[in-house]
């Protein structure tokens, strides 16, 4: 991808993770870096759009934009809208530059998208079997 004005827009791409972060004590060893670990450094994510990276993003309390390649990364993403925390996903089929520049911008200036956004482990933040388990003891102290 490149800007309009010709210069790259791909750091990160050109020189690879090693060369932008060259101390490795801070970050988990490998290729691979867990959401959980590189989510609370970051002010916004931009993502495919499937279900583990976006709530990934909720619950570290980031800004978030979908640009899914496929329909079902677009369904999921098209939920962040729908909760007020993020604009319309932009298929990558459809990206470009300035259109990924101004959605950015606009997450990133949007006071009901900031708003929205839970604080880090906010309203999102629980325990998903225990909370299951809660719900069952009740339905079956009612039945």
């Amino acid at each position: 991808m490149r800007r309009t004005d010709g210069r790259a827009c791909r750091r990160r791409r050109r020189l690879g993770w090693h060369q932008h972060h060259r101390s490795t004590r801070e970050r988990p060893g490998g290729s691979d870096v867990s959401y959980d670990w590189l989510f609370p450094r970051v002010r916004a994510a931009v993502h495919a759009g499937g279900p583990g990276t976006l709530n990934a993003a909720l619950m570290a309390g980031i800004l978030q934009m979908a640009c899914p390649f496929y329909k079902e990364q677009l369904m999921w993403g098209n939920h962040l809208p729908y909760l007020g925390v993020a604009p319309v996903p932009i298929p990558y089929n459809d990206l470009t530059v300035d259109g990924l520049v101004g959605a950015v911008r606009h997450t990133n200036t949007n006071p009901e998208i900031v708003d929205n956004t839970p604080s880090p482990g906010g309203e999102t933040q629980g325990n998903g079997a225990e909370n299951a388990v809660t719900v069952l003891e009740h339905i079956h102290r009612e039945a």
